[in-house]
């Protein structure tokens, strides 16, 4: 096989998020972010949610979170000693898991 061949029998989609920044400032054709890669940033050592991608197309650093947004909120009573806390924190992990959203809690820094 020639290598075109093979790159044509091979199946990639990708989701792609457009830059706010430049939807906001209304670029006719924003910059993109990969959302998986987005996604993975988010990992277990990066819990505080911090962290950028600069847009290629208006040059500006964006906070990943502005990027993917928190579709959902999980509102809970923390309980005596944050122990809720502790039972909630796995069901929202299983939730970003399972859905590929993020979930937006107290605790995982605003």
């Amino acid at each position: 096989f020639k290598t075109t061949d093979l790159l044509m029998q091979t199946s990639v989609v990708r989701d792609a998020i457009p830059c706010p920044r430049c939807v906001q400032q209304g670029e006719p054709t924003p910059g993109c972010f990969d959302r998986e890669a987005c996604m993975l940033s988010f990992g277990a050592d990066n819990t505080e949610l911090s962290g950028s991608k600069m847009c290629l197309v208006c040059q500006n650093p964006v906070k990943i979170v502005d990027i993917v947004g928190r579709p959902i909120f999980v509102s809970y009573n923390w309980g005596t000693n944050k122990h809720i806390q502790t039972k909630i924190k796995p069901i929202v992990d299983q939730i970003e898991l399972e859905t590929e959203m993020l979930v937006w809690m107290d605790v995982k820094g605003g």
